[in-house]
């Protein structure tokens, strides 16, 4: 064979695998802009518009999985509040005392772990509410070990810990 018959038949060979990798792979040399998303099977009431106006939908990447296991925040602040009522109206009571550790705990649990607060709010809530159960309760080990642990976390932050 001859040099240029050589020459050809590689070049011809190079140009068949090129042609024939880039669509299996999907390499698109002539392009290095990222493709928008138009659509998503994960489409909110919220997004219905926003997708209808040729935009992209949210990356779901940036958004935090959705919770429905996470307790109600605004339940729990209104038995919080019963309890703290019927706690002042019988502050003798030991079911009234009781009632108001429980609420005021549970509400403590759920706002330091909620996704839904920012973490500001929700540490200085949480160890506001874990301090009314230590007034009643003094022994109250949850309340303790969370308070601890919270004020453990501003002081790793370098943060100073609330008073109130």
């Amino acid at each position: 064979m001859t040099y240029s018959l050589m020459k050809s038949i590689t070049f011809i060979n190079s140009t068949l695998l090129l042609v024939l990798i880039v669509p299996i792979f999907g390499c698109n040399p002539g392009t290095n802009q990222a493709r928008v998303k138009k659509n998503a099977f994960y489409v909110d009431a919220d997004q219905q518009t926003y997708g209808t106006q040729d935009q992209p939908y949210e990356d779901p990447s940036k958004i935090g999985p959705k919770n429905n296991d996470e307790p109600d925040l605004l339940a729990l602040a209104k038995a919080q509040k019963i309890a703290q009522s019927n706690l002042a109206d019988r502050p003798n009571s030991s079911v009234a005392k009781s009632n108001f550790i429980v609420a005021t705990d549970r509400l403590a649990t759920a706002s330091m772990s909620s996704q839904t607060l920012d973490r500001k709010i929700r540490y200085r809530q949480a160890l506001r509410l874990y301090r009314d159960v230590l007034k009643v309760d003094p022994t109250n080990f949850e309340a303790k070990n969370n308070s601890k642990l919270i004020i453990s976390i501003y002081k790793q932050l370098g943060k100073p810990i609330p008073v109130d």
